[in-house]
């Protein structure tokens, strides 16, 4: 039932902010386009929040928060993402660095909407996300990705502004 009113309040929020600007066209790449080729390469970018409008996202859970979306995005916006590994900032692109998929995320897409309207100037994405992974898993065996992505954070300067965890995309089905 957790899973079901977790899902539904993310929903909710996503959609009311993604509503709230018209996109005219996402910059997105078909994923069976990328089979067996390279990845487009990172541009590094300064880590550092650039004004008091700057968010700073850690996204955690699976699924879609892991690049497991079907599409790939490229920001077009002021968003970059926080490689948890290295520490550096890279621009956003899918698969976000510190997740373990390959495809699409979400938070990508959510970065340039946020940006475009109006609530920040600046987005980065700290992703530490785990296809697959129950919650005890990620947070019993696998909490160090929390420890990891918060002391690299620390040693940039940087302080979380926001988490958002995104736990499945579909909910178990009954039959009545």
């Amino acid at each position: 039932m957790w899973s079901r009113v977790a899902f539904a309040v993310g929903g909710v929020l996503i959609g009311a902010i993604a509503g709230k600007v018209a996109i005219p066209s996402f910059n997105l790449v078909d994923l069976a386009s990328w089979q067996g080729k390279v990845a487009t390469p990172r541009i590094e970018r300064p880590c550092a929040a650039s004004s008091g409008k700057t968010a700073i996202i850690v996204v955690h859970g699976q699924s879609n928060a892991s690049n497991y979306g079907t599409a790939r995005y490229g920001a077009r916006e002021a968003v970059d993402n926080f490689d948890p590994l290295t520490g550096k900032c890279f621009a956003a692109i899918d698969p976000l660095l510190g997740a373990d998929g390959v495809g699409g995320n979400f938070a990508t897409r959510l970065g340039d909407t946020l940006i475009q309207a109006g609530r920040y100037d600046h987005i980065i994405l700290v992703p530490i996300a785990l296809g697959g992974a129950s919650i005890s898993l990620l947070n019993g065996e696998h909490s160090d990705r929390i420890t990891n992505a918060i002391l690299k954070l620390q040693a940039a300067n940087l302080t979380p502004t926001h988490f958002l965890f995104q736990q499945g995309d579909r909910a178990k089905r009954t039959r009545c």
